[in-house]
């Protein structure tokens, strides 16, 4: 596990400063991207993973990337608020392998210093790398808080994902192109129906499946941060066509990729 989580690559995307009201209003939207809120004043509403949150200053809020939900305000709002990716080798998502706290209280957090998540914030008028180191490190700190609070767990998915690692690097570089079941088992040295057995047992889906499931999340990326056209998307992300590509994102996803773009694109923070 310590092996994996080394690898940990984190990305800031966009900090800034929102004042929402009744606009701030939106159900049934995700986005492949994690947030993390922070409000000054006034009060919102988040429901996703079958709980209601109830955004008040005081506390800091988690919605990991591609977390379906619900938002809303009522009156009014003033947050503080980061796009960010936490990734795992191979672009596993770090909450995907290890379930994290979804609200945190920091003054109950021992670890915690009070100012550093100002100076987080402060990080964002400054240019440099050293600025986006010292903001990483911030971040990073922040997240172990919020796996702490958590359930939980992850061992498995960590070992699994070591294991597996040849596999899963083959997967990444090559989404574009056709990717064969005996590829993998060769890249870890096992049997193709032994690696197959094993793949699904430990990480919970078959080998092909996951590289679908890969393929979309390459996808979602593309829809949310580009304005490529679906035939293109689809011959960057593996699929045969713009049809196929609709077909599967539609059943995997319950969307089509043009709605889910429209939706994803609604939060913009």
């Amino acid at each position: 596990m310590e092996q994996i989580l080394s690898e940990l690559r984190i990305g800031i995307q966009t900090r800034s400063l929102t004042e929402c009201a009744a606009w701030w209003n939106h159900d049934d939207v995700s986005n492949p991207i994690a947030r993390l809120y922070q409000v000054l004043e006034g009060e919102g509403f988040v429901e996703h993973h079958g709980r209601s949150f109830h955004l008040v200053p005081g506390k800091l809020f988690l919605i990991p990337a591609s977390t379906r939900l619900n938002m809303h305000c009522y009156g009014r709002m003033l947050k503080r608020w980061t796009h960010f990716t936490a990734e795992l080798p191979n672009g596993f998502d770090l909450f995907m392998a290890m379930e994290p706290a979804f609200e945190l209280d920091l003054a109950e957090c021992p670890a915690w210093t009070p100012g550093v998540l100002d100076r987080f914030w402060e990080l964002n008028q400054i240019n440099g790398a050293v600025a986006m180191l010292e903001s990483e490190a911030i971040l990073r700190l922040l997240i172990v808080l919020f796996l702490n609070a958590g359930p939980g767990g992850g061992e498995d998915t960590m070992s699994a994902l070591t294991k597996f690692k040849p596999a899963l690097a083959l997967i990444e570089s090559r989404l574009a192109d056709k990717i064969t079941l005996d590829e993998l088992a060769k890249a870890v040295s096992l049997h193709p129906v032994y690696f197959s057995n094993e793949f699904a047992r430990r990480m919970g889906v078959p080998p092909m499946e996951y590289v679908r499931q890969r393929r979309i999340e390459r996808v979602k990326h593309l829809l949310v941060g580009s304005r490529r056209k679906l035939p293109e998307i689809a011959a960057q992300t593996g699929f045969a066509d713009g049809f196929h590509l609709s077909r599967t994102f539609k059943r995997l996803v319950g969307q089509t990729p043009s709605d889910y773009r429209e939706r994803a694109l609604r939060l913009t923070t």
